[in-house]
């Protein structure tokens, strides 16, 4: 699948493939990864790796753990050697550093830009280039050195940058609830600010983890359209570099991957329906769809009832992944519940119609992701109506029970590789023991919220399928 992956690549016109390696033995990498990178150098593919200075995140490769990084003990020498073992295992044209313990905590604001510096040096040394991720979480900050997610703006010319937009919002977007921020305007300038001093490349999203679209699953128009509106703007500004984020090509991932892959070749005009059009689908049926989920999805908030809610969520009321009421908000604040429930109930009467798609998986989506519509609306009216709230989780359950039909059928299709385990448990050396798109063949977070709002029972590690210790550490 590596090789495919290399030839999807080449085919599609895209130059670069970035892998995020985890936690093994350079050894292990070397096997696993070096025939592909070598394919991929053949066909003009530049390959690179992500991992992390001290990244204890989801199982990630680093090149210190934790406790190197706190003393900081010969950590140069480390972080030099591990570096080249990096670069003697696997033909690498850049690597991709990331600069905290995890996305929301930092190492020491000084050593980090030693160590970054460090590395630009070292990399530019073996003809490698270097990249560091510019996170947009929010809860970081220093008064010398301002936020520390922008903190690689005081490093070497040879600290090239990765400003990341997360989930279906963009860099133009008016809001963007997610991580504490309003809007990624953050991310916007300090990309401007950056370009001419060192190498920098956009690094989007085309779907996303955690509860939101992949886990749903959700099929969203708006990272057709909000890509489209970012590169073109990129352009425009002389920012032609591009890394794309990607969970997968499931549950048509492989749609938004495409689109984005087609809308970097100059000759489409950054049309957001170019690989719809390609399909031979209805433009003006799809355009109807893009415009209506641009109103609902994403100006009138309502991606954050048809997503769910995830630990982090429940965890937290300041810096939750996205801004939403969760269940147990929505039980003891009934007027929350029938605000939502009337923002939901609105917008159903302008679902536009999905009969005209042609291609069986988008039309199975768009009817899964109406189906979660209908589903969330029943979840507001059992906790604004407490009394009659076991009749309506019991509808609720039957949509899912039709929802769940709809995706076994589509796990079978070839986009959704059904020779893998992507839906169902397993063992694997990630933090997460099942396959990526086993919460969307499950549908585990329908079934959670109903659990919840039928028991009043709120507990966040209650019916959770993360082990939050493998991912943390």
């Amino acid at each position: 699948y590596a090789f495919a992956l290399v030839r999807w690549l080449a085919r599609n016109g895209q130059n670069l493939l970035d892998i995020s390696l985890l936690q093994m033995k350079v050894d292990k990498i070397r096997e696993n990864f070096r025939p592909a990178y070598e394919l991929a150098n053949s066909l003009g593919v530049h390959n690179g790796v992500s991992l992390g200075i001290a990244l204890n995140q989801q199982n990630s490769f680093h090149l210190l753990n934790l406790f190197e990084s706190y003393v900081g003990i010969d950590s140069d020498r480390k972080i030099k050697e591990r570096m080249i073992e990096l670069f003697e295992a696997l033909p690498l044209s850049f690597i991709v550093l990331e600069a905290g313990t995890s996305e929301f905590t930092s190492t020491n604001y000084e050593k980090t830009l030693h160590w970054l510096n460090l590395a630009g040096n070292i990399t530019k040394a073996h003809n490698v280039a270097l990249f560091t991720k510019i996170h947009v979480s929010t809860n970081q900050q220093s008064p010398k050195w301002g936020n520390y997610n922008f903190l690689p703006q005081y490093a070497n010319q040879y600290v090239g940058i990765l400003p990341h937009t997360v989930m279906f919002y963009g860099l133009l977007d008016k809001k963007a609830p997610m991580y504490g921020n309003k809007d990624f305007s953050g991310i916007k300038n300090f990309t401007l600010q950056e370009k001419s001093k060192r190498p920098t490349w956009y690094y989007p999203e085309t779907s996303y983890w955690v509860g939101m679209d992949m886990d749903i699953p959700l099929l969203l128009t708006d990272y057709l359209r909000t890509r489209a509106q970012d590169y073109q703007w990129l352009h425009d500004q002389g920012i032609e570099g591009h890394l794309n984020f990607t969970s997968g090509h499931a549950v048509g991932g492989w749609l938004m991957d495409w689109n984005l892959a087609l809308i970097t070749d100059g000759d489409y005009q950054f049309d957001p329906l170019i690989g719809i059009k390609l399909l031979g689908e209805d433009e003006n049926l799809w355009q109807e769809h893009m415009s209506f989920q641009e109103k609902w999805f994403k100006e009138k908030g309502i991606i954050a009832q048809l997503s769910a809610a995830n630990l982090q969520d429940e965890l937290s009321t300041s810096h939750r992944i996205h801004d939403r009421n969760i269940m147990r908000e929505l039980a003891k604040f009934p007027m929350r519940a029938e605000v939502e429930l009337v923002n939901l109930e609105d917008a159903l009467q302008e679902w536009p119609s999905i009969e005209g798609v042609k291609n069986r998986e988008l039309r199975e989506l768009l009817e899964v992701t109406k189906l979660r519509h209908e589903h969330a609306i029943k979840i507001r009216l059992a906790a604004k109506n407490q009394s009659e709230k076991s009749q309506i989780i019991g509808e609720a359950s039957v949509i899912r029970k039709e929802a769940q039909e709809i995706i076994k059928g589509i796990s079978t299709l070839e986009t959704n590789y059904p020779e893998l385990p992507l839906f169902l448990m397993h063992e694997n050396p990630t933090s997460y023991k099942f396959g990526y798109v086993y919460p969307s063949g499950s549908l585990y977070f329908w079934e959670r919220e109903e659990t919840q709002i039928n028991t009043n029972k709120f507990f966040p590690f209650r019916n959770n399928i993360y082990n939050v210790i493998d991912i943390v550490l």
